[in-house]
């Protein structure tokens, strides 16, 4: 509850400062996907402090292993989404979104979210494969393995 009451604290000040969340979103994105154009809205954008920047690294590095793990144990569930990192392909990459949405949050948001992500490693609970168990059950499968076999290339 205080990480999502925290993100709502963020949601609020944006609107009362007429930010718009989303479009910050997408300008930080373009740092990896189209790093010309980002030079043109770099300064449009909230500065980033390094504290920030460190903070939102080790998140992301949380979650590309999680992502990583997901992958291997999925690869059918796996490569109907995102690729995991960018490598210069025009289809943004889960990593490139994850960055991007981060650097939106409030500082007190992000080691809210930080150590929630701490306490899932604490409890081996990959967050990654359980947001991909609640997308599966959203669609109708009764589980991960199911959704897998749905979609192998052997059943195709």
């Amino acid at each position: 509850m205080p990480l999502l009451k925290s993100y709502e604290n963020d949601l609020r000040a944006a609107q009362a400062e007429g930010r718009n969340l989303l479009a910050e979103k997408y300008g930080y994105m373009m740092r990896w996907t189209s790093p010309k154009e980002y030079d043109q809205v770099r300064d449009l954008l909230p500065q980033v402090t390094d504290e920030k920047k460190g903070r939102v690294l080790r998140i992301v590095a949380i979650h590309m292993d999680w992502q990583n793990e997901v992958a291997k144990k999925y690869p059918a569930l796996s490569q109907k989404g995102r690729r995991i990192t960018q490598d210069g392909s025009a289809d943004t990459a889960f990593e490139s979104y994850l960055k991007g949405e981060l650097l939106t949050y409030s500082e007190a948001n992000l080691a809210l979210y930080e150590a929630y992500l701490m306490g899932c490693l604490e409890k081996d609970v990959n967050l990654n494969e359980e947001i991909l168990r609640a997308t599966v059950h959203a669609y109708g499968y009764g589980s991960l393995k199911e959704a897998e076999e749905a979609f192998s290339p052997k059943n195709h």
